[in-house]
């Protein structure tokens, strides 16, 4: 990073404008809201008729005032950059970088995540996602003909129903996935979410499950209804 904002800063050309004049139109347009076409105007007349100053050298046009604006805007991001990466308590989305008390919106985020019933919500979506809609999506994209998409389906309703009646079977490990085993998702977070959903306390999650998978019931046999039997519909 050092060494690209030491890039951005060299300056060897020597017609290039001075850090005075680079300083001026940035803050010409960042702090007083002068449009990058009107800057080099300004400055003149502001030199002229209160500092009694008539600039020798020529002033910026307006796409070399955007240009220095733009190379400004990605030397600041540097160097915020570096002193987020240096410093050990670092306040995100606030008026600033660095804080010494802690912001209140992270300390929000840590009481949600600390809840049980959000925590089960969440383990329960990732749990969906693994063993069946992740897989889902998989067999959709996948080269399975259509005449054999029919008993996915089927398979699939049959989780579901599974899951609804009990719970816990959504949270076994050893059940793979709502189809075969060609259809599961390959994913590093399988044994962590497992791990997560043991520490979950039943009578937190259970509902969840059983609202989460009655709602997937639902919208499988109405917007696959095609690939079901009469038979398997609840009505």
């Amino acid at each position: 990073m050092k060494a690209e904002r030491d890039v951005m800063l060299k300056r060897g050309d020597k017609n290039a404008y001075s850090d005075d004049v680079r300083k001026t139109v940035i803050s010409l347009v960042s702090e007083v809201g002068v449009s990058t076409a009107n800057v080099s105007n300004v400055m003149e007349i502001v030199g002229k008729n209160i500092f009694q100053h008539s600039f020798k050298e020529r002033l910026p046009c307006a796409y070399m005032c955007q240009k220095m604006c733009d190379e400004g805007y990605v030397v600041s991001q540097i160097q915020t950059t570096e002193s987020v990466l240096k410093a050990e308590n670092v306040a995100l989305h606030c008026d600033g970088v660095l804080h010494e008390n802690p912001n209140t919106k992270i300390q929000s985020v840590a009481m949600d995540i600390a809840d049980e019933r959000l925590l089960s919500l969440i383990c329960c979506i990732a749990l969906i996602y693994l063993k069946v809609s992740g897989p889902y999506w998989k067999l959709v994209n996948s080269d399975v003909k259509y005449s054999d998409f029919s008993g996915y389906v089927q398979q699939m309703l049959a989780f579901l129903k599974t899951c609804k009646d009990d719970p816990a079977f959504l949270l076994e490990p050893t059940v793979k996935s709502a189809f075969d085993n060609t259809m599961m998702i390959s994913s590093q977070c399988w044994d962590a979410v497992h791990d997560f959903a043991k520490q979950c306390d039943m009578s937190f999650i259970s509902p969840v499950i059983d609202f989460v998978v009655t709602e997937a019931i639902v919208v499988t046999e109405r917007q696959l209804c095609d690939f079901l039997p009469k038979e398997s519909m609840i009505g």
